[in-house]
């Protein structure tokens, strides 16, 4: 899928499913057990202005770490078989929905 399908399909506005840039380095910093071992994408959605932003961080030759990032309307489509992670916030459920 492409960004939009893998973020709006949440059920939740995109503002609240961002991270913050040092929430996402933290997370990197800290979970990297939970980064693709294979070294495909693992992906973090942020917010800079106005503007929606997705970090693509990978492990690369060496294991070293990779960072892209792509602008949220970037129109390319994510193969499934690759089995990409994306990395939200957890969101309090709302009781009365």
């Amino acid at each position: 899928g492409t960004f939009h399908q893998m973020f709006e399909g949440q059920g939740a506005p995109l503002d609240a499913l961002c991270l913050t840039q040092d929430q996402i380095e933290k997370f990197v910093l800290n979970h990297r057990d939970h980064l693709h071992p294979q070294g495909y994408a693992t992906l973090f959605l942020f917010k800079v202005g106005e503007n929606f932003f997705v970090a693509d961080v990978r492990w690369h030759v060496g294991r070293r770490l990779k960072v892209d990032v792509n602008h949220f309307s970037y129109d390319n489509v994510w193969n499934a078989d690759y089995r990409y992670r994306v990395v939200r916030p957890r969101l309090a459920l709302n009781p009365s929905a």
